[in-house]
């Protein structure tokens, strides 16, 4: 495998022989995502994004500080790979930084969209000429719920078959959860509820759309993980995994369509009732005519593990497929120990694996290592996704250190946050 290497903001370490560069470096805050509890993953990867043109782009936030009093300034910036062209979209200055989550796409023209979402709050920016326009949508959940919204954010953005753009998204409503598309169609924007959503639906992890009427779900249940396509007014779903009793099936899992046929990568996981993680795996899912095929691919991970041992990997998977029509998958490595009778993990060590014949082989793409079970700085790779472009796949990621032992739910003493991007062949 070689690594072609790009012309980094920041600097770069060597770790064997790769060569690892960091687009953005050190920020106090997490650059792109915030952590919404019951909600799956596929929202975390929606700040890079490929247009139909093969231009790469990312959407992310800085944070810097104006005083000494505590007020600061954020700014969402489009940074446009493939020109190397970085331009400042909004920026606010405040004494409280939002939780927020950003989103990019490309329209079949090329065109990039960004997507804002914060408290309740929606912004789309679209570019128009040279001057990025600003464009509120008209939608308050709130207004349509009541007080007992628990919450709602922005899933998805897909362009359908019909060339206009959908923003999915999942709402929670005194516990139960609703399924909205909002069509933007002629600069306006009108907001449709699916009815009926299949009762065990708590995370959504893809969507493919080809108008209101007819769409595709990968979607998590309680133990499994179901694919549901919905035509004409009535659910059609299938159980892709299933299962046993105790494990987590389907976790963080991307779908993939290749010539016509579909494949999911995702993760599953035993726990005992506490919660404590058994173990971790990597799955590997095909459709065919007599339906799911499923199995196994791996099961530890290499170098990269806490004092449970290494029986914890499959984590954040992502698909592609080569020149050669060979199926590849990027996942991380999981890192689980027990501190004070509280289970705790993390995730990194981004592999790539790719499918030879009947067999998987693997290698570590970019490497995070240390002991531990040790006070220390503590490295994982967030939200990685990839894209293949002329040969050459193209990897991001968002890297978290933390100072302490705990990083599952935010750490103690966070040391920055660092956007990672690999290209390799």
């Amino acid at each position: 495998m070689r690594l072609f290497l790009f012309v980094a903001i920041a600097a770069s370490f060597l770790y064997a022989d790769i060569e690892v560069h960091r687009l953005i470096e050190n920020q106090e805050h997490d650059p792109v995502f915030w952590h919404i509890p019951n909600f799956a993953d596929h929202s975390k990867r929606n700040y890079a994004a490929l247009s139909p043109q093969g231009n790469l782009g990312i959407v992310y936030r800085t944070v810097e500080r104006i005083n000494d009093r505590g007020k600061k300034k954020y700014t969402v910036f489009f940074h446009d790979i493939t020109t190397n062209d970085v331009q400042a979209i909004y920026s606010k200055a405040t004494y409280k930084i939002p939780k927020m989550n950003l989103s990019l796409i490309y329209d079949h023209l090329g065109k990039p969209h960004i997507f804002v979402d914060y408290t309740y709050r929606f912004i789309h920016f679209y570019r128009k000429d040279s001057k990025w326009i600003k464009d509120v949508l008209p939608i308050k959940f709130r207004r349509i719920y009541g007080s007992g919204v628990n919450s709602a954010k922005i899933y998805h953005i897909v362009e359908g078959e019909n060339q206009r753009l959908y923003v999915v998204f999942f709402v929670m409503v005194k516990l139960k959860y609703h399924l909205l598309f909002a069509e933007y169609s002629q600069k306006k924007w009108q907001l449709f509820e699916v009815e009926d959503i299949p009762k065990d639906m708590q995370k959504i992890f893809d969507v493919q759309i080809r108008n209101l009427e007819d769409f595709t779900l990968l979607y998590g249940g309680i133990n499994r993980l179901m694919y549901a396509n919905f035509s004409s007014g009535t659910w059609d779903t299938e159980t892709v995994v299933s299962g046993k009793k105790m494990e987590q099936a389907g976790w963080e899992a991307n779908i993939f369509r290749n010539k016509d046929k579909l494949y999911v990568a995702s993760n599953i996981r035993r726990v005992v009732s506490t919660g404590s993680l058994v173990f971790s795996r990597l799955l590997w899912s095909e459709r065919s005519e007599k339906g799911w095929e499923t199995k196994v691919i791996f099961r530890e991970s290499r170098g990269y593990s806490g004092k449970d041992g290494q029986s914890y990997t499959g984590a954040s998977p992502c698909i592609f497929f080569d020149d050669e029509d060979r199926a590849n998958v990027i996942f991380n490595d999981v890192a689980s120990w027990h501190s004070g009778g509280v289970n705790d993990f993390c995730e990194g060590n981004l592999r790539h694996a790719v499918r030879k014949g009947k067999s998987w082989k693997s290698e570590i793409l970019y490497p995070q290592i240390g002991q531990w079970h040790k006070p220390q700085p503590l490295y994982e790779l967030l939200y990685p996704v990839v894209f293949y472009v002329d040969g050459r796949a193209h990897c991001f990621g968002v890297e978290r250190v933390t100072e302490g032992i705990s990083t599952r739910f935010g750490g103690k003493n966070p040391m920055g946050f660092s956007i990672v991007y690999i290209i390799f062949e």
